[in-house]
């Protein structure tokens, strides 16, 4: 739960979580429809197939072209959820672009707004904030400009694939190569948001996770 998430990130990576706030996939998919959808930033062309009501019955098709697009909540929700691509990065980038897409749907609400989007948001998000402490997080995001936002996710150098005895694919930590990656993150220059060089084709992509799947 809760408390073992803050005490790994803690241990393994320094980061300190004080507040949290989590939705669960009805509580994202609501939130988004409450706020009449977001406009999402597609940087490569998505193909996949999910299957919502068992493996048994045909999966849903899910396809999206690159560009600004305008999703609903079950729409946004197939979109992070997707490993089109590389798999895991690839979609922690397009979680990120679904929440910039949040972020650019509360400022053109504007300072007059949050009360609302606050109240609006709590049946689906469930958090130790109180309404104080996310109004006023809440009108120091809006102060930033979204364009200067950056990301940063372990990946790269920092990583190191093993298997383990019983034949378990796995990503090992490489702690000193993390460490320089992360030395004046919260006190320099985010990394900017990398784009993709080259999109993967996305009917490749889909018959190589059919053939995972199998």
């Amino acid at each position: 739960g809760l408390p073992l998430l803050r005490r790994t990130l803690q241990d393994q990576l320094g980061i300190r979580i004080d507040r949290y706030a989590r939705v669960d996939f009805a509580g994202f998919t609501g939130l988004i429809d409450h706020l009449g959808g977001v406009d999402v930033d597609v940087e490569c062309p998505i193909m996949d197939c999910f299957w919502i009501d068992g493996t048994d019955k045909p999966c849903v098709m899910m396809q999206v072209d690159a560009g600004r697009t305008h999703m609903d909540g079950a729409t946004a929700l197939a979109f992070v959820r997707s490993r089109h691509g590389t798999g895991d990065r690839d979609r922690t980038k397009r979680q990120q672009a679904v929440i910039l897409a949040l972020a650019r749907k509360a400022k053109a609400h504007g300072l007059r707004g949050l009360p609302g989007l606050w109240r609006r948001a709590q049946p689906f998000v469930d958090s130790d904030l109180e309404a104080d402490d996310a109004l006023y997080y809440g009108s120091f995001a809006l102060e930033q400009e979204l364009s200067a936002i950056g990301g940063f996710s372990i990946g790269g150098e920092m990583i190191d694939k093993h298997v383990t005895e019983d034949g378990k694919h796995v990503l090992l930590l490489d702690r000193q190569a993390f460490d320089r990656a992360l030395a004046g993150l919260f006190d320099g220059e985010l990394p900017a948001l990398r784009g993709r060089k080259q999109c993967p084709d996305a009917e490749a992509a889909l018959e190589w996770r059919a053939g995972k799947d199998r």
